[in-house]
């Protein structure tokens, strides 16, 4: 039984592929529009092409196979995303940089024409038009689909919907021809992006249950989830789509055609079989585990390292009126969304294959906001089929159309306003990439270049050398090096790590990844338990290190600064329990006020002039140091005065900045801080090599 259907439109295909077209150039436009360049010129002069840390690594591929290069990052090349681009780039010789940054927009936007054809599908062309509209201009899908994030998200929920597309196809006209597509979409997706088995398994059950629910004697339902299931299993994309093919064609002959119907549930009684033994649902349950169930330590071996996605901002938990907002511009605009999704099940059936991805957006509430915009196809198609549904019994088509178009205006106007203020920033800014310019002069492929994991790919992307932490390489055991380099007071032990983690890492990689880790390899050399003996050991200037194999350079650009606290979650770890070692306290800000007696640091912290004390939810905190830097005649002067014996806490003001830190006494301690803030040096250990206000680069001369 339907319910609320609303009555059919007669759209020509001309007139559907124009609201097609309208819908995908108002998509690019917006994305245009919202960017940091009006022109190409401007683009080129800044030369700020990606704003997703990961973008750099696809990209680092994408030119690797434009130029034919070997080399540290080779393992980009096999991506999907790095495959096409430079094919793309190759065949109709664009520039590289102009193409990464403008592919996202043009491609992300494709979504419009799913939806457009879904509403035509069951008669609704004009509310398909409008879903559109929303859905591309959703802030949860413009953020992962906006020009300059070169990541795969710029097809995740493009390749789905048309295979949705195709189901729906499938169900009601009953024409094989949709089969070969459905694989040929879910091989191209699988292609595209591996993790998507997930979603094409839940599609696939979906299918099952729509077919046993509503039509389980028809034996064509069940053919479209064996189709689906053939572009899940892990033959190679041609396999597929050739067999899919093949599969079209063949029963076109009586008793191929016979023969297909008599053997079709052992055929796929067989296939399933052997889905659940190879592929099965373990990767399903990892990625689950992954994201939903996370801890905040991790164990390697028998040590303890802290998770990092305890600390990655798209994998925390988000706020149910923040992932309202994210996918729909507003509240109000979500709710009504929702009851119209729910209407629209109820009067189009085929539409419930929809849950599935609808189902895994909802999961940001959960799992993190990289999800949500997976809902965004539901909520924008449930947002328009409500307008219209409200609208159906006024007779005056023009006052009903001005009605409808004011509720997308003000739709489209809420996700514009939500947007604004969250529009992303770049990972390097041009300062910062000239210095990543200059540096790449004098650094040489086997070279490591020790930052936080965020920047990782982009310092492989503009220097061509190694990293030991990235976008894909960042576990507790491995950020674990570089946060204890980082926030160690003892220059002798962040050198003596970094040497030591990048040799054992560059061992791996030529002997293989089976080798025990540097810490476990010297509590066994030295037959101890406790792996506090050996950061006890590499404090001593004479500890035997590994020989020398590369260079290694520090790359402590300022933005990293806002980094340190989390750092610090990473080195402050007892790797024998997995607790944090003390309590610590680091907070940092641009955005301080300050008057004769008071620093406002922020609403819930203020520092008081007058004895020097930090006043932290009713709570006093004597203050030991007040440090003042600013640059003087190209020489940076530190001003630092002592307070308090008995203090637990330093304030220091970065002037050039203006920026205000206030830290506990060994973070503002650290080599970051020393290095990058104070510029104090041990020659011993560090030669700076490049020093400017947004990046400072020390050489390790052990």
């Amino acid at each position: 039984m339907n319910f609320a259907p609303l009555k059919d439109e007669n759209t020509s295909l001309k007139l559907t592929w124009l609201l097609i077209c309208a819908s995908y150039f108002f998509s690019i436009g917006f994305r245009l529009f919202l960017s940091n360049y009006t022109s190409i010129e401007g683009l080129k002069k800044s030369g700020e092409f990606i704003n997703t840390a990961d973008g750099y690594f696809f990209a680092k591929g994408a030119l690797d196979l434009i130029q034919s290069e070997t080399g540290p990052t080779y393992f980009a090349k096999t991506s999907a995303l790095a495959q096409l681009t430079a094919f793309l780039v190759k065949i109709f010789s664009i520039n590289f940089e102009i193409f990464i940054f403008l592919m996202p927009a043009f491609v992300g936007s494709l979504i419009v024409i799913p939806l457009v054809l879904i509403g035509n599908q069951i008669h609704q062309t004009t509310a398909g038009f409008i879903a559109a509209l929303t859905a591309s201009t959703a802030p949860s899908y413009y953020v992962r689909s906006q020009a300059g994030y070169f990541d795969t998200d710029m097809l995740n929920i493009v390749l789905p919907m048309f295979t949705i597309y195709f189901v729906m196809n499938a169900i009601i006209s009953k024409q094989k021809i949709y089969l070969a597509l459905i694989t040929v979409t879910v091989t191209l997706y699988q292609w595209w992006y591996p993790q998507a088995y997930s979603l094409h398994t839940a599609l696939m059950l979906s299918m099952i249950i729509y077919g046993f629910i509503f039509d389980r004697r028809n034996i064509f339902n069940y053919q479209i989830a064996f189709f689906i299931l053939l572009g899940i299993t892990g033959l190679t994309p041609a396999t597929k789509i050739i067999l899919a093919v093949l599969l079209y064609i063949l029963p076109r002959y009586q008793t191929v055609q016979v023969a297909a119907k008599k053997f079709f549930w052992y055929i796929f009684a067989f296939a399933f079989a052997y889905f659940i033994a190879v592929e099965g649902f373990q990767p399903i349950l990892t990625q689950l585990k992954h994201y939903f169930m996370r801890t905040d330590e991790v164990t390697n071996s028998s040590l303890h390292f802290y998770n990092v996605m305890s600390t990655v901002g798209e994998a925390t938990n988000i706020s149910f009126s923040y992932f309202a907002e994210q996918t729909s511009g507003h509240m109000i605009l979500f709710i009504i969304a929702c009851l119209g999704y729910v209407l629209l099940l109820l009067a189009y059936r085929p539409l419930l294959l929809t849950l599935p991805m609808a189902g895994l957006g909802f999961l940001a509430l959960f799992g993190g906001f990289r999800f949500a915009f997976y809902a965004n196809p539901a909520i924008a198609l449930g947002l328009a089929y409500f307008f219209f549904l409200v609208t159906k019994k006024i007779q005056s088509i023009q006052l009903r159309c001005s009605i409808i178009f004011a509720a997308t205006a003000f739709a489209l106007y809420m996700n514009y306003i939500t947007i604004l203020p969250a529009r992303s920033t770049k990972v390097f800014n041009d300062n910062e990439i000239a210095a990543l310019n200059y540096l790449s002069l004098f650094t040489k492929p086997n070279d490591y270049l020790i930052s936080w994991w965020d920047y990782g790919y982009a310092l492989r992307y503009y220097t061509n050398t190694q990293t030991l932490i990235d976008g894909g390489n960042h576990n507790g055991s491995m950020n674990y090096p570089v946060a204890l380099a980082l926030t160690e007071t003892n220059f002798t032990a962040a050198a003596h790590i970094l040497r030591i983690a990048t040799e054992h890492d560059h061992r791996i990689q030529t002997h293989g990844n089976n080798m025990p880790g540097y810490i476990e390899s010297y509590m066994a050399r030295n037959q101890i338990q406790d792996p506090n003996q050996f950061f006890e050991a590499i404090t001593d200037e004479n500890y035997p290190l590994p020989r020398k194999s590369h260079d290694i350079y520090l790359v402590l650009p300022y933005r990293m600064l806002k980094f340190l606290g989390i750092i610090q979650l990473f080195s402050n770890i007892d790797l024998t329990t997995g607790q944090q070692k003390h309590p610590y306290f680091f907070f940092s800000t641009r955005d301080f006020k300050e008057n004769q007696d008071s620093i406002y640091l922020n609403d819930k912290l203020t520092i008081d002039k007058n004895n020097w004390t930090a006043l932290l939810e009713k709570k006093e905190i004597k203050l030991a140091n007040l440090i003042v830097t600013e640059h003087q005649n190209n020489h940076l002067a530190v001003k630092k005065s002592h307070l308090h014996n008995d203090g637990n806490l330093d304030l220091i003001i970065m002037k050039d900045y203006n920026t205000a830190i206030l830290a506990d006494n060994k973070i503002a301690n650290s080599v970051f801080i020393k290095l990058f803030v104070l510029e104090e040096n041990d020659s011993n250990y560090f030669e700076p090599i490049l020093v400017t206000p947004f990046m400072k680069v020390y050489k390790l001369k052990i």
